[in-house]
């Protein structure tokens, strides 16, 4: 929590909760077929180098 407040300094408290319920959503939204075609693009990646 320390690191992201040196990345974020003097934040007001509301931002922080909607920062935080931002990233709620975002860590819902990837679920198993997100992360399967972020994986997948990845290895892709890493192939095509």
């Amino acid at each position: 929590m320390s690191e992201t407040k040196k990345v974020i300094p003097n934040l007001p408290i509301a931002e922080w909760f909607e920062l935080e319920r931002n990233m709620e959503i975002v860590a819902r939204m990837s679920t198993e077929p997100v992360r399967a075609i972020l994986t997948r693009n990845i290895q892709q990646e890493k192939e095509s180098l």
